[in-house]
This record gives C-alpha cells, sequence and structure tokens, in this order.
C-alpha cells in the first residue's frame, strides 16, 4: 500500500501519507491516512480508512473498489484569495480530458462508498460573518453520516447518494438527502433529489447548475455566476427552515405546498408554472414571474 501512496503522490503532486496497514485478504485498513495541498495544509484525514480493493492497476491509473469506509474523517475545503479552492488540484487531475498515453486521467470507480461520523469544514479568505442562519462562506458540518453507491470518477464526478445527514453550526439539521449527482467541469447535476429536515419534505425531479469553472463558485459572487434550471415536485416547505438560508423570513411560521420549475442566474431568478398553497388559500402563477433571492 505504500507503494500506492507514493504513486498517487506522485501523480496528484502532493503529500499523501499514512502510519500503518492492516490487511485481510482483500480487506485494507490505512491507519492516519491524510491527503495535503501542496502547501501542506490538511485537506483529508482520517484514523482509518478500510479498503475492500476488487481491481487495480497503477500503470494504468484504474482503481476499483467494491467499498471504501471513512471512519470519523476531518475535511477541510478552503478557498484561497486567488478564488481557488485547495483541492482544485486534484479535480484538474482527474477531469483531465487529455487522452495521450502518458497523462491519461485516472478512473476511479467505487460501487459503495460511507463516510461515518464526518467533521466537514469549507471556508473562504474572505468570509463573511452572520449572526443567523448557513454562513456559506464558513460552513461547518458535525455528524455527517453519508453513503453513495455507483461512484465513478473519470473526466468528471457520477454517483448516487443514499443516505446523507449533517448538523451545520448554525443549529439546521439535513435529517436525510438522497438522489443521483453528476459533476464535469461546467456543470453540476442532481436528479431524483428527496430531502428531508424536521419540518420539510423537499422533492426536486432535477437541479441543473452551469459555470464556466469551479472558480465561479468563489465567495461573494457565485450568485451571479452560476445559471439555475431545475424542477421542483410538490413538496412541503416550512418558512422557518428555509429562514436558514433567508434570515428575513424568520418568524413567519409558515408551510407551504410548492411546486413549479425555477431558471436564471442565482440572484435573478424567474419561475414557471410555479402552485404555491397554504393554508385555505392558493396562488397558482401559469405565466412567468420573478422570484425573490438573495446573494450568498
Amino acid at each position: 500500500m505504500q507503494k500506492i501512496t507514493t504513486k498517487l503522490s506522485n501523480f496528484f503532486g502532493t503529500k499523501i501519507t499514512l502510519s500503518a496497514v492492516t490487511l485481510d485478504l482483500f480487506n485494507f485498513t490505512l491507519h492516519d491516512f491524510c491527503v495535503r495541498t501542496p502547501q501542506n495544509d490538511t485537506i483529508l484525514y482520517t484514523p482509518e480508512l478500510d479498503l475492500r480493493i476488487n481491481n487495480f492497476a497503477i500503470s494504468s491509473k484504474y482503481f476499483e473498489f467494491d467499498k471504501i469506509t471513512l471512519n470519523n474523517p476531518y475535511i477541510n475545503f478552503y478557498i484561497d484569495s486567488t478564488k481557488n479552492i485547495n483541492f482544485s488540484f486534484i479535480i484538474n487531475k482527474l477531469t483531465s480530458r487529455d487522452t495521450t498515453s502518458s497523462t491519461r486521467s485516472m478512473v476511479l470507480f467505487v460501487r459503495e462508498l460511507e463516510l461515518k461520523n464526518a467533521d466537514f469544514s469549507l471556508r473562504a479568505f474572505n468570509k463573511i460573518a452572520r449572526d443567523t442562519g448557513i454562513n456559506f462562506t464558513d460552513l461547518h458540518l458535525k455528524r455527517l453520516n453519508l453513503r453513495v453507491t455507483n461512484c465513478r470518477v473519470d473526466q468528471g464526478l457520477s454517483l448516487k447518494i443514499k443516505e446523507f445527514s449533517a448538523v451545520d453550526k448554525s443549529g439546521f439539521e439535513l435529517k436525510q438527502c438522497s438522489g443521483r449527482l453528476k459533476i464535469d467541469k461546467t456543470h453540476m447535476t442532481f436528479n431524483n433529489m428527496n430531502i428531508q429536515t424536521a419540518l420539510s419534505d423537499i422533492y426536486v425531479k432535477q437541479v441543473l447548475f452551469e459555470f464556466n469553472s469551479f472558480k465561479d463558485f468563489k465567495a461573494g459572487s457565485l450568485a451571479k455566476n452560476v445559471k439555475v434550471n431545475g424542477e421542483l415536485k410538490p413538496s412541503e416547505i416550512a418558512s422557518d427552515e428555509l429562514a436558514w438560508f433567508i434570515p428575513g423570513l424568520r418568524h413567519y411560521n409558515l408551510k407551504a405546498k410548492v411546486a413549479g420549475k425555477i431558471y436564471g442566474r442565482l440572484n435573478d431568478l424567474k419561475g414557471r408554472d410555479i402552485d404555491i398553497s397554504y393554508s385555505k388559500h392558493t396562488r397558482s402563477e401559469e405565466h412567468t414571474s420573478e422570484l425573490q433571492s438573495r446573494q450568498y
């Protein structure tokens, strides 16, 4: 396994380390597994990384795993002053479109990937202080549990989310999320998503995010750089929980059933065929209408 970490370190141009390996047939446990940036900042650390290997060929950059489990991992993402996220060099390697034999992109396939009790943070160098709600420039999720299947990295990322739950430092709790995700250099697509919280139950047929590069997700300008096209199936949404994202909705104490389509940039969203029902009142918008949005 030390040979693999050396190969991976050389391939990514960064330091990947571990303290020991426990072997049981085709099951490996990597102890103190750590991935750092070229500047030696930690991106990922886990005391135990369990691997059930199906097939791999270092020379052809092909790796296939039956299952990967990260126990109590620490995941640290950071957006620096150049608007780059600290793992962008990994994305660039994995999504390389050069198909020559010497620079062929890595193929990674995992039948099942599980994160148990993860600690996840996403911070920006110019983070904005917020007293209430979720702060996407200084995000910190604890008790994060994730299980995905059919995860493939090959000039992009595709996977099926079976279970996803977490608690943000603001107090917001995601009880369960499932669906499909596909990412490439200019698109991020969520299909058949079901999102459950304490007060809301949301069904999304599809949400497509379009962007020029991952730099469009930089703090402070994400809303004007990223285009959205999505369809919401009939869903129950509570204003008290929307307030985690839009603080102005605090104290409204409304619960509505919502369905319809949205499109446009995040700071200028528009809606079509929007149906909203709450209490004994129903409002249906069959024409294109403006939706309120905020920049985060």
